[in-house]
């Protein structure tokens, strides 16, 4: 009878969920306060309920904040819910995945939309973050689709280790970073800057942390849906190719000859290049060939087709997502192919007790990844004389006396050059990897104030690569080669994590928690080549040589154990003391200074709740911090090392030229942290200021040991890198009506960056010692990255002193400072306009300052294929003159430069491969350009009336659809030729910059 009675009570409750706009909100989750009893609303925002009377719905969505309604007998009731991005009590995901109010938190963070994510798509997601972020520098290595991206937050701060963030996926750690994620199953990703945000993750987070939240099921929603985005990528040469001049050097055609320094192209009949015995004594035109190097290119191409479906029971949730991404790169061969399937189930198993499983399979598989050196076909692509034509060039293989198959390349054996296509076609390489990401969660609510999880998690991959170098690899696998890589890495943590909270005093609240983590890192590879011994040509099995050659790396590991306790003390929810303190013992370091212990403190005062402000402000609030962190030697720092070389009866084994240091320390990041957020007009506007100042210590490097010591260098502390900026956020909604929105956007930031200290014995550091271009060298009293070369010679005034050659005199050495890749600013605007089902978006990024270094231009001037080649042809080029305006140029007694000399002659003195002038190549990298742009259309729901569909939505999708602005002519700063610190600042024949366009379709079930 009571059970009848409660029934009879119920009401059915019917209302719309709109945002500020009044625009419906699909799938927001409407529940019954203290229970996972619910529903989800429609495609126009609709729902309906039985609840009792005098229950209280709960409505949570993401991105907005959640609200609570009490029912109170009422039938109807309409609800409008507020975005986080311009709400007080905005509500983020920090260190440990512990969700905090945007208010109490006393250093800076930043909250991206995902939703872009999975339209105008990037196969490596960290690229979808490029403008979005202050004070994130991001850029692509060099090897083609799926390629990884070097991600920096606030500047570089060390200098023989990683400058780069700490990647958290739902609150721990994982290996790596996390470029082959599934985008759709993201749900929120917070960036934490720098150690005042971080601290609580320790060793790894002095550089930050991004910080990934995925997908969960949610009580009351059940739904499936399906998405398909394809994307054409269409490659752009930014380079300047001429058209007059063809194959040879001095004015004379040479069919041998890898320049372009022959005579004019007017038709004339010339003897082939070709080597293939079948095209012996023939001729053809010499003609313009404008579009060789494009022509080796094709449109790339990007399909991901994601499959979803979750069931919220009201104990039980789960999440399904599968993702097949399908990728082709803009050069012929390079391929991606990748499975994502995530599985994710909360639990509620008893009152306060609650599970949260979740694992993710990741397959890929790389095709023709393009490296740079030897096999870089980008060199070979841009390097071709201007009268070859692609039709010939094609037939790049031809069958000789002997049977055997030979690369058909108009200069045999070149050090540098060969057939793009041979390089495309004859060198393939297929890496593959298989990665899962595992979690458990275990959490008991013990009461009202206090909780106690356990956690554990596994990232772990296995990988191996396959490349085949067939027989006519000229300089570098002659005879072909076989190489076989297998590898083995992962990352096991372990934590726990004890929380109390209680309100004391009417106005006070205090948050206590007390964790520890374990963490176990494990790594291996193993790599077997032929050598360039193989017997049968071109028969790939690691057999078939008489000098196997077999690397076993064992890997950098290493144990980390932690305990952490932290603390914030809130009165009247206005004013907020953070305390953390975390002490790590690593197994990499000396047993005497294993042991490391770094605080952090911070204080946030939302002054507009604590005294009257004018009504247009909304909010006022300062925040301040300062954070020490701590950070871990390298394996293998404290030992020294050995390896086994072939050779005599049982082999050499050969001790490192490094020596330990039992005394090491580890490195230590001090960083101080002010915030100013403001917003006005009801949050229509809004400011968020930031300034910021770390300074990197002990840092750990090698100094040089004398002669006869027996051994090279020794490891030792020492540095101090500075970095200090400002960063800024303005958030702004001109235009707010029913049926039309305008967000605008924009952030801010500035960094500089500065080399204190290095060490008494070591003033400089140079991690590329082995350049023949340049040099990136880290120096006392310099910014961080600068680059050295060969440059002119000045005098007093810094003239340049032209020789009776009449070519400019240059260094002798790498001692020429000439570039230094750090921007002077960046900054990003981004738009998000709807009108009624319509909505646009566009994000402008801009980059100002900072210079590269060309090893490109270096070659390909010297070779005569640019169209700044031209001036001077005829010999009556004067440098300061003609070229090089900008440089004032003198003769050794100081009178003007009037001394002319032929193009070839002064393109050849200053590029090329083996002496190159590094500062006579260059480039500007500011660029601002059009990053990313999508067009929305959500077709109305009424077409569905008959379907089981609740939402079907098309985009029209764009990313770096084209530069707005562009200092340098042949320069895209997107690309570098990998992911290390010494990669910025130089450019080595990275692959043609390129547009991406295409569409997406989202449908909800």
């Amino acid at each position: 009878m009571p059970e009848q009675n409660r029934v009879q009570d119920n009401i059915i409750v019917r209302g719309r969920v709109m945002d500020a706009n009044g625009n419906g909100l699909t799938g927001v989750s409407v529940t019954l306060q203290g229970t996972r009893t619910g529903t989800t609303t429609d495609a126009n925002g609709g729902y309906s309920i039985s609840v009792s009377k005098t229950a209280t719905l709960v409505f949570t969505y993401v991105g907005f904040v959640p609200k609570e309604i009490p029912v109170n007998g009422q039938q109807v009731i309409d609800v409008s819910l507020v975005d986080e991005s311009t709400a007080l009590e905005e509500v983020v995901v920090t260190a440990l995945g512990i969700e905090r109010q945007t208010r109490s938190l006393t250093y800076s963070t930043q909250r991206v939309s995902t939703e872009q994510m999975t339209k105008a798509r990037e196969p490596n997601i960290m690229n979808s973050l490029q403008g979005k972020v202050a004070g994130l520098s991001i850029n692509s290595s060099a090897s083609g689709v799926g390629a990884s991206a070097r991600v920096v937050l606030r500047g570089n701060k060390s200098i023989s280790g990683d400058s780069q963030p700490l990647y958290v996926v739902d609150g721990v750690p994982i290996r790596g970073n996390p470029d082959n994620l599934n985008a759709d199953n993201v749900e929120s990703i917070n960036i934490l800057k720098g150690p005042n945000a971080a601290a609580l993750y320790g060793s790894a987070a002095q550089n930050g942390a991004i910080v990934i939240e995925t997908k969960r099921g949610k009580a009351g929603v059940t739904r499936v849906g399906v998405s398909q985005t394809f994307m054409i990528q269409q490659p752009i040469i930014l380079t300047d190719f001429q058209n007059e001049y063809g194959q040879g050097q001095g004015g004379l055609y040479d069919r041998t000859s890898e320049y372009s320094w022959g005579p004019r192209m007017e038709g004339q009949t010339v003897e082939h290049w070709s080597l293939d015995p079948a095209m012996a004594g023939a001729t053809y035109a010499l003609t313009p060939q404008p579009d060789n190097n494009i022509d080796a290119y094709q449109n790339g191409h990007n399909a991901t087709t994601n499959v979803y479906a979750t069931i919220g029971g009201e104990r039980t949730q789960t999440m399904f997502s599968y993702t097949l991404t399908d990728a082709a790169g803009i050069l012929p061969g390079n391929e991606l192919k990748r499975h994502n399937v995530s599985a994710r189930m909360n639990n509620q198993l008893a009152k306060g007790l609650t599970l949260d499983v979740k694992a993710d399979y990741i397959y890929q598989k790389i095709a023709n990844g393009y490296f740079g050196g030897r096999y870089n076909p980008t060199r070979m692509i841009y390097r071709l004389p201007r009268n070859i034509q692609t039709a010939h060039l094609r037939d790049f293989e031809y069958t000789d006396a002997e049977g055997l198959n030979k690369q058909n390349y108009f200069n045999p054996g070149s050090a540098i050059g060969g057939n793009p296509y041979w390089i495309l076609n004859r060198t393939p390489n297929d890496t593959e990897r298989e990665r899962i990401i595992a979690l458990t969660s275990l959490s008991y609510q013990f009461s009202d104030h206090l909780k106690l999880m356990v956690r554990g998690s596994y990232d772990g991959a296995n990988g191996g690569r396959e490349e085949k170098l067939y027989n006519d690899n000229y300089a570098s696998a002659p005879d072909g080669q076989y190489n076989v890589e297998s590898n083995r890495e992962s990352e096991f943590n372990a934590d726990f994590l004890a929380s109390f909270n209680k309100q004391f005093a009417t106005d006070w609240n205090v948050d206590l928690s007390v964790g520890g983590n374990i963490k176990i890192q494990r790594n291996s590879a193993v790599r077997v080549s032929t050598g360039q011994a193989m017997i049968i040509p071109n028969f790939f099995a690691l057999s078939n040589t008489n000098l196997p050659v077999v690397t076993h790396n064992p890997g950098l590991n290493q144990d980390i154990y932690s305990l952490y306790a932290f603390g914030q003390l809130s009165w009247k929810s206005a004013v907020f003391l953070d305390v953390t303190g975390r002490n790590d013992w690593s197994s990499t370091l000396p047993a005497d200074n294993r042991s490391y212990f770094y605080p952090s403190v911070g204080l946030s005062a939302v002054l507009s709740d604590l005294m009257e402000f004018p009504e247009a402000i909304s909010m006022a609030r300062i925040r301040g911090s300062w954070a020490e962190v701590g950070n871990s030697a390298n394996p293998y720092m404290v030992r020294r090392t050995a390896s086994f070389s072939a050779g005599g009866t049982n082999g050499f084994l050969q001790l490192s030229n490094t020596l330990p240091n039992t005394n090491l320390r580890p490195e230590r990041t001090r960083s101080t942290e002010i915030g100013l957020d403001l917003r006005f007009f009801q949050n229509r506007l809004g400011f968020d200021i930031t300034a910021y100042k770390t300074n990197t210590y002990d840092q750990l490097f090698t100094v040089a040991l004398p002669v006869g010591s027996g051994a090279r260098e020794y490891y030792t502390n020492g540095g101090d890198v500075e970095n200090k900026g400002i960063e800024a956020l303005i958030t702004t909604t001109p235009v707010k009506q029913n049926d039309f929105s305008w967000d605008l956007n924009l952030n801010f930031g500035l960094n500089r960056n500065m080399v204190n200290r290095i060490s008494d014995e070591r003033p400089r550091v140079n991690l590329t010692p082995s350049g023949f271009f340049s040099n990136f060298i880290i120096e006392e009293g310099q910014p961080f990255g600068n680059i050295y070369s060969r440059g002119f010679i000045r005098d007093e005034q810094g003239r340049v002193i032209v020789g009776a050659n009449g070519l400019p005199k240059v260094t002798s050495g790498i001692t020429v400072l000439v570039a230094n890749f750090n921007p002077d600013w960046t900054g990003g605007i981004s738009n998000t306009l709807r009108y009624k089902n319509f909505g646009l978006s566009f994000l402008i990024e801009h980059r100002q300052g900072g210079t590269v270094a060309s090893e490109t231009n270096a070659i390909l001037y010297d070779d005569g294929v640019t169209e700044q080649t031209l001036i001077g042809r005829n010999g009556d080029l004067v440098f300061g003159q003609h070229v090089f305006t900008d440089e004032v140029a003198v003769l050794e007694d100081g009178s003007p430069n009037n001394i002319a000399i032929s193009a070839e002659s002064f393109w050849r003195s200053i590029g090329g491969r083996s002496i190159p002038v590094g500062e006579a190549f260059v480039d500007d990298a500011t660029n601002t350009r059009l990053r990313e742009l999508t067009l929305d259309y959500t077709l109305p729901s009424a077409l569905f009336n008959k379907w089981p569909i609740s939402n079907v939505q098309l985009s029209l999708v764009g990313r770096n659809l084209f530069f707005l602005y562009r200092a340098s002519d042949h320069l895209d700063p997107d690309f570098m030729g990998g992911t290390g610190a010494s990669s910025e600042g130089t450019q080595a024949f990275t692959p043609a910059s390129s547009r991406s366009f295409g569409f997406s379709l989202k449908v909800d079930f």
